[in-house]
C-alpha cells in the first residue's frame, strides 16, 4: 500500500508491503509488514494472532483520574 500526504515540505510518499500470510480462522492474515516513510523504514512481525478472543468489559471502563498533590 502507497499512500500520499500533503505537507509543507510537499507530497510524502508513505508505502507499507505486507508479507508471510498465514490462514487465521479462515482468513489470510499477514505476520509481517514494513513500513517505510521519508526518514527511515520499520519491520515489525507477529508470533500469533487469535480470532474472536473474548475481551474483559473491564478494559472499556472508565479510567481513573490520578490525584495530584497540592503543592
Amino acid at each position: 500500500m502507497v499512500r500520499y500526504v500533503n505537507s509543507a515540505m510537499g507530497r510524502v510518499p508513505t508505502q507499507i508491503d505486507y508479507s508471510d500470510y498465514r490462514d487465521v480462522a479462515g482468513v489470510k492474515m499477514p505476520y509481517k509488514w514494513s513500513y517505510a516513510w521519508v526518514s527511515g523504514r520499520e519491520e515489525f512481525s507477529l508470533t500469533g494472532i487469535q480470532a474472536n478472543v473474548p475481551v474483559d468489559a473491564a478494559k472499556f471502563g472508565k479510567p481513573t483520574p490520578v490525584k495530584r498533590a497540592i503543592q
